[in-house]
């Protein structure tokens, strides 16, 4: 009966998707060429989310319990240029700024999102509805796998934004938020259905991009989807979800989209690390001749995902530590900006809710390493590579020399995503098998 139950939901499910769509097409909010790629609605929405005002994106952090301490914000804040950062900019005591945004982050989060709140939920509904996700959405082919760059900053934005705004219905809903201490930021009244059913398609759809990421072969995708399922856990395993999984419907809906999530073995990391390495490899080793470019290529294929990872990073000039350090020494997390110029024109957009801060657990950190600038070539891997470029008889062992410290546990990170996905599951059933049957009508 359960698994009728189920495939009756999916089938209703997917008309409702396809009517929304074409209601999209219909009313002009969707252009056709856009129905191939959910990537392309996920930019815009991360876009959104990556340029609402700074104290905005701090309430959303606040939200989220993901908050920097208040010496970091003020260094990310100076290195943004344009609007987004401008109301964080108002007073030389950042906590005197930021402590007013975080005892009411609900109501400055929703004043903030009063004018593209239906954008917003649109984009989300839309992007969940479409059946394939192709990344990244730049032009051309990625010549490089992707560690860290604006556009997984912007995925992360779009995901990290609907759970925040799924937060803030949730929270209204369990108990009116409280006013304001700025008159100028009306409360917003509180319709019960309207909010539960809002916050479901915000976790529906931030599953479904999980799903996308999942489904797309690549190891920094693997680590944004255990990311972004570690905050769809939290709030589902919060008193304020109570509300929304008690009600059937909306139960329904959320147990259909973690069902939807693909879960291969250890989410398909050492597939994820083969691709990305032999894109690597085939970028940097493309002038070599064909003999030893081919057994770099196969010498590639068995490498771990952890070591890829670390490996692909250490090429960007970037490494996963331990947020502890050596020596008692803290790393610094990585800043994505240099410091801008008293000239500086044009925008670099304010890296809090779009940003890859804390995309590698509580105990991690991406940071930047320092290049190597008197050396030839910027790291190990690309000297490593242009080294064996040198070589033309045999492929030298390029890769397998070079010892990172420390690397970022990737394949155990992927096993523990997908037993935050099945725990999410049996949570969401269990709540349904322990409410009694609704009435008949």
């Amino acid at each position: 009966l359960g698994s009728v139950l189920e495939t009756r939901l999916q089938i209703e499910g997917q008309l409702e998707d396809r009517l929304r769509i074409l209601q999209a097409i219909a009313d002009g909010r969707l252009d056709p060429s856009n129905l191939s790629n959910a990537a392309i609605l996920w930019d815009r929405l991360g876009t959104i989310f990556e340029t609402l005002p700074g104290s905005v994106q701090i309430a959303g952090l606040a939200l989220l319990d993901a908050l920097p301490d208040h010496a970091r914000i003020d260094l990310l804040v100076s290195r943004a240029v344009g609007e987004p950062g401008g109301d964080l900019r108002t007073s030389d005591d950042g906590r005197r700024v930021i402590d007013p945004i975080t005892a009411d982050p609900v109501g400055v989060w929703w004043h903030g999102l009063a004018a593209q709140e239906t954008e917003i939920h649109e984009l989300a509904v839309l992007a969940a509805a479409l059946p394939t996700a192709n990344f990244p959405i730049s032009p051309g082919i990625r010549p490089q796998p992707e560690v860290e760059s604006d556009e997984l900053a912007r995925l992360r934005g779009a995901g990290r934004g609907l759970v925040a705004d799924a937060w803030s219905r949730l929270r209204a809903v369990s108990s009116e938020p409280a006013a304001p201490n700025d008159p100028l930021v009306p409360p917003r009244a509180i319709d019960r259905t309207r909010e539960l059913a809002a916050a479901t398609d915000e976790i529906v759809a931030t599953l479904a991009l999980i799903h996308d990421l999942v489904a797309d072969p690549a190891l920094a995708h693997i680590v944004m989807a255990g990311d972004l399922v570690r905050s769809v856990d939290d709030l589902l395993r919060s008193d304020v979800a109570a509300a929304m999984l008690r009600d059937p419907d909306h139960r329904d809906r959320i147990t259909a989209a973690i069902t939807a999530v693909p879960r291969p073995i250890m989410l398909d990391a050492g597939a994820a690390a083969r691709a990305d390495l032999q894109l690597f490899a085939t970028h940097h080793a493309r002038r070599w001749p064909t003999e030893p470019r081919t057994r770099l290529l196969e010498r590639v294929r068995n490498m771990s995902p952890d070591r890829a990872y670390a490996i692909l990073a250490e090429a960007r000039n970037l490494r996963v530590v331990s947020r502890e350090g050596e020596d008692d020494s803290p790393p610094t997390p990585l800043t994505p900006w240099a410091e801008p110029d008293d000239d500086a024109t044009g925008y670099r957009p304010l890296r809090l809710l779009a940003s890859l801060e804390g995309m590698h657990g509580r105990d991690r950190v991406l940071t930047r390493l320092e290049p190597e600038l008197h050396a030839e070539h910027p790291n190990r891997v690309i000297a490593a590579f242009a080294e064996a470029a040198r070589e033309t008889s045999i492929a030298m062992p390029v890769l397998d020399s070079i010892v990172i410290p420390d690397r970022h546990p990737l394949e155990l990170q992927a096993m523990e995503t997908l037993n935050l996905i099945a725990g999410l599951d049996r949570l969401v059933r269990e709540m349904g098998r322990a409410d009694p049957p609704a009435t008949a009508r």
